[in-house]
């Protein structure tokens, strides 16, 4: 679990005891979400940077996990959560699901750690469609 996730852990919920692994993620993720303004935001993604990313909402039965794709030549991982979140955003903002969002987000950021540079890692939309085989 990262750190962040960790820290925001300790201070919203401090009698919860989690244990650094995947399913202390989720209940971490399944928490958090209870604390939301269910009538504005009702959704958690926690990343995990190599490992992938959990996300939750309260449709969905259980927290999910999307692994990150393998990468055989990371250059620079700068910039890689703000390509992330940039490409979960603009794809909900589209229209998409929340796992389809994910799943574009996560390829995006694989591209970015490919190439030098937080700015310059950001890769175009028809490169990810592309990554993703659309």
């Amino acid at each position: 679990m990262r750190a962040k996730a960790q820290d925001v852990a300790k201070l919203l919920l401090p009698d919860l005891d989690l244990v650094d692994s995947m399913e202390g993620v989720k209940t971490l993720a399944v928490e958090i979400q209870k604390l939301l303004n269910q009538n504005n935001l009702k959704t958690v993604v926690i990343t995990l940077g190599s490992k992938g990313c959990i996300y939750y909402d309260a449709q969905l039965d259980e927290p999910q996990f999307v692994k990150s794709r393998k990468v055989d030549n990371v250059v620079d991982t700068t910039g890689a959560g703000d390509t992330f979140f940039g490409g979960l955003v603009s794809n909900l903002a589209l229209g998409k699901t929340l796992a389809q969002a994910v799943e574009f987000a996560t390829a995006a950021s694989s591209l970015a750690i490919q190439k030098k540079g937080a700015a310059e890692g950001i890769p175009e939309h028809k490169d990810v469609i592309q990554l993703l085989g659309e």
